[in-house]
């Protein structure tokens, strides 16, 4: 069963996700990790480490917006980075301005990434609620950030737990 490991709020600058995004490729989540491996898009965001913003020791990020309902998945995904705002986009890529504001930074570990997956927003929502927030639903989202030593080094390694990082918008309730 997944559990919450860590939880933080932080207030926030506007930054910019460049990335690779569901609604141009037509694949599922999971595919499109697929996709930003196997054509190098990795690499031309590798090129320009030097504007990244808050993304050390994280492979990537998965980026989720659109939810019809609390139940289901985003209509749009988009794996990518967050860079400082005016970056340069590479060609073939896509940008979104993720506004600043106050967010919640937790760590969810599970046995494996759709148990986290499956569990996180009710397990962050329940928690934000009982410290006197709301999850900001004006312009939701949610992101997973991929870690090199919480996620990627324990799934190589078979380890019993990995950990997943989160971030979404909240609001003070009140």
């Amino acid at each position: 069963m997944a559990e919450l490991l860590k939880l933080e709020y932080e207030d926030t600058e506007d930054v910019l996700l460049i990335g690779i995004s569901s609604r141009d490729y037509g694949v599922t989540t999971n595919e499109l990790w697929g996709v930003f491996w196997e054509q190098g898009f990795d690499k031309k965001l590798y090129e320009q480490k030097d504007c990244q913003a808050g993304m050390d020791g994280c492979i990537g990020l998965g980026y989720m917006t659109g939810f019809s309902s609390d139940a289901g998945l985003g209509d749009t995904y988009i794996v990518g980075k967050y860079f400082k705002v005016g970056t340069p986009i590479p060609e073939g890529m896509t940008g979104r301005i993720i506004k600043g504001g106050t967010i919640v930074k937790a760590q969810i570990g599970a046995k494996d990434l759709n148990d986290i997956i499956g569990n996180a927003y009710a397990l962050i929502s329940n928690m934000v609620q009982k410290n006197g927030f709301m999850p900001d639903h004006e312009d939701f989202y949610w992101v997973e950030f991929y870690s090199v030593s919480r996620f990627c080094d324990p799934l190589e390694s078979g380890a019993e737990q990995v950990v997943l990082d989160w971030q979404m918008p909240v609001r003070k309730i009140g």
